[in-house]
């Protein structure tokens, strides 16, 4: 059986690694989301540059 101070020191490391790995995981989360807002930009860029294309193809035949 362990003792009480081994017990509450594998607690706390117990609760030290689970704060660890959430807080790894909320900012794996973030950098997933700037890079989806990234994503995001770059496609409304293409496709803005894809109508202009379209539009000036109309225009010139």
């Amino acid at each position: 059986m362990l003792s009480i101070h081994q017990e509450f020191t594998s607690s706390l490391q117990y609760a030290y690694d689970m704060g660890y790995i959430t807080n790894m995981l909320q900012n794996k989360e973030k950098q997933s989301n700037q890079s989806q807002g990234q994503n995001d930009q770059i496609q409304a860029f293409v496709d803005a540059q894809k109508q202009e294309l379209l539009d000036f193809a109309i225009k010139i035949q």
